[in-house]
């Protein structure tokens, strides 16, 4: 509601039946960070994956580097403007929710939106 004040005060209340473009900002008691970033850097640090991807001949730039809530550097791609870390297996369903959850977009933007992460198979997998 702070950061929304600076550009308009005009607030009013849409009672739940009749808001029909319920978002997560009317629900801001919902919001969490499903996504334990120092876990990620942890696992890794022991991804097979992440390993032959560094070999692979692609456009991505990988660093470590720290991120919010880490002590341990994180792999990420710097390619782009914003840095993008690499999701191993076992946060990558974790990581599609933290899109997915904000807004029930089709399927091209998602993929768009979830590309904020690297992963081999990102765009495929946001498919399925």
């Amino acid at each position: 509601m702070d950061y929304i004040s600076q550009f308009t005060t005009n607030f009013r209340h849409v009672a739940g039946a009749d808001n029909v473009v319920a978002d997560e900002l009317s629900r801001v008691e919902e919001v969490d960070s499903p996504m334990d970033n120092q876990a990620l850097a942890v696992a890794q640090q022991q991804d097979q994956e992440l390993r032959d991807f560094r070999q692979s001949t692609s456009s991505h730039q990988l660093k470590e580097m720290l991120i919010p809530r880490t002590t341990t550097p994180v792999t990420c791609d710097v390619s782009t403007p914003a840095a993008r870390p690499f999701i191993t297996q076992q946060f990558r369903k974790a990581a599609f929710n933290v899109i997915h959850r904000l807004s029930h977009t089709g399927v091209k933007a998602t993929v768009k939106l979830v590309t904020r992460f690297v992963w081999p198979s990102v765009k495929a997998d946001c498919r399925k």
